[in-house]
């Protein structure tokens, strides 16, 4: 999964430092492109959240380490020194432009090319295959076809084996070395360095401890004999001593190798958060301000999706089968970090609701139709999508989706296909997903007083995918949606339940799957 840029919150604390700066001279300036300066100057905009033409210590740090570049606290503290010649505690857009010029200069582009081809590479075979590509492809967000990734290794493989060697990648990136680097993100890995964390997190805590400092208020004095209003508390201190309870928990998860859920944090801070969303948007912030992943802290999502059927997971010499297992399990962000994970299935089965779900439990419709099972019990989560992307790419399977014939039904279905459009979650989209229904035509199978009239909300959740609110909705697909609109009626599949389960599952359901009756 690529770490995207992480924005960096509102909290700006002061200089760490009064101490006299040296006025060391600019440094001169590089040759580096248009295309290089843009992306500086979208890093800076980026970072500079206040939006005052300045960035502090802790914002400096964590935009050159987006622009592709691994740096140590005491190098961003030498830059501060020296750019920083008034002793204000920020640089200014022309610094930054100048620091990211003068590395981009001293790169060494052998070693450069050889750790991003390593990025590429991530199987340790020595050579960039179609199923490399397709990876960092989807992580990304390129929703690129076999035929096009193909045709991109095509185009370069001289010896016609099929795959990018390490020699041809050579030949590809000096005919781009421009503009090597700056293009390229940071993998995000699960298995990030602890003492990396714990660095990020020793300097959160130095941050907080001047910003206190700094006020000019004798709020923290014990001998105060002022009076202050709580509204100026709250609006000081409160947001600061959630997040930084956040991090207390998140420092004691790693050094402990623990994990929790969100919604375990939230019981633990009880006192601090007033509801679930409150504390997930500080977990956020912690993510952002720290600049890690949210799994890379052992913050996980609560459990919400579940998946079923065949499916078998490896690790330290024990063996989970799921299709032993009743109902499967709960699905997590780390479900899938195993020794190994097999599959004999041909289709991922993605049902919207989990009564169907369980139906099919029952059924073991995996004997039948051989598939992993999975529902996101309505809108799918983050790890939901996650799990999907991963098993579609690991097993080459074909992708198919039962939901309700209403606009929510379609809506579900397109978050899966499309992914979420906010924070990190986007990158899981599942492009291929196939509509298997239900669908227009099965009106006709149904008793009349299962079809519900749309009301008026359902009319604007129609219209607005019809208006381009849902760009990867297929012809087929925007046909179904304009057919419902026009007879203005909706029903759920539990209708379906007047023709009988097993008639339900084996002559609609698994027939429709292997005919390949379904839009796409």
């Amino acid at each position: 999964m690529i770490s995207r840029k992480s924005e960096v919150a509102n909290f700006t604390p002061r200089a760490i430092t009064n101490r006299p700066i040296s006025s060391n001279r600019r440094r001169g300036r590089n040759e580096i492109t248009e295309e290089q300066k843009n992306e500086i100057k979208e890093a800076f905009d980026l970072f500079d959240t206040e939006k005052t033409g300045k960035i502090d210590y802790h914002e400096l740090k964590v935009a050159i380490r987006a622009l592709g570049f691994d740096i140590k606290k005491a190098d961003v503290l030498e830059l501060m020194r020296e750019y920083d010649k008034s002793n204000s505690g920020y640089i200014d857009y022309n610094d930054f432009l100048d620091i990211m010029t003068q590395k981009i200069g001293d790169r060494d582009p052998t070693e450069e090319i050889i750790k991003a081809f390593k990025l590429f590479d991530d199987d340790d075979t020595g050579k960039i295959s179609l199923k490399n590509l397709r990876r960092v492809s989807r992580e990304l967000g390129e929703n690129l076809s076999d035929d096009e990734l193909q045709a991109m290794i095509d185009e370069f493989d001289k010896d016609m084996d099929g795959e990018i060697s390490q020699e041809e990648f050579f030949s590809i990136m000096k005919q781009t070395s421009a503009s090597i680097g700056v293009s390229f993100q940071t993998m995000d890995r699960h298995g990030v360095d602890k003492c990396k964390i714990f660095e990020e997190i020793e300097d959160f805590v130095l941050h907080v401890m001047s910003w206190l400092l700094s006020f000019d208020v004798d709020i923290f004095k014990a001998n105060s004999e002022k009076q202050y209003p709580r509204s100026l508390l709250n609006r000081r201190l409160v947001g600061l001593c959630r997040t930084v309870s956040v991090v207390q928990l998140v420092n004691d998860l790693v050094i402990q190798d623990k994990s929790c859920t969100q919604r375990e944090i939230y019981y633990k801070l009880y006192n601090l958060f007033s509801e679930q969303c409150q504390a997930n948007r500080h977990i956020l912030h912690v993510c952002h301000i720290l600049g890690f992943p949210r799994a890379s802290l052992n913050v996980y999502a609560s459990e919400k999706g579940c998946i079923g059927g065949l499916l078998v997971l490896r690790k330290n010499n024990e063996r989970l089968n799921l299709n032993e297992v009743e109902n499967g399990l709960m699905i997590n962000d780390s479900l899938l970090n195993v020794d190994q994970v097999e599959s004999q299935a041909n289709y991922i089965l993605v049902v919207e609701k989990y009564s169907l779900y369980q139906k099919l439990c029952e059924k073991q419709i995996w004997n039948i139709l051989p598939c992993i099972l999975i529902t996101g019990k309505g809108v799918p989560d983050f790890s939901t999508r996650k799990i999907i992307c991963e098993l579609v790419e690991l097993f080459q399977l074909e992708c198919v989706y039962v939901g309700d014939y209403d606009p929510y039904g379609f809506r579900i279905y397109l978050s899966y296909k499309e992914g979420c459009k906010t924070n990190e979650d986007d990158i899981f989209a599942c492009p291929d997903m196939r509509w298997v229904g239900m669908n227009f035509q099965d009106i006709e199978l149904i008793p009349k007083e299962a079809l519900l009239a749309l009301s008026k909300r359902d009319k604007n959740v129609l219209r607005n995918m019809l208006n381009g609110d849902s760009p990867k909705c297929s012809a087929k697909v925007r046909s179904e949606i304009i057919q419902m609109e026009k007879l203005s009626k909706k029903f759920e599949i539990e209708a379906m339940e007047s023709l009988g389960t097993d008639f339900f599952i084996r002559e609609y359901l698994i027939r429709r799957v292997m005919r390949r009756e379904w839009a796409s």
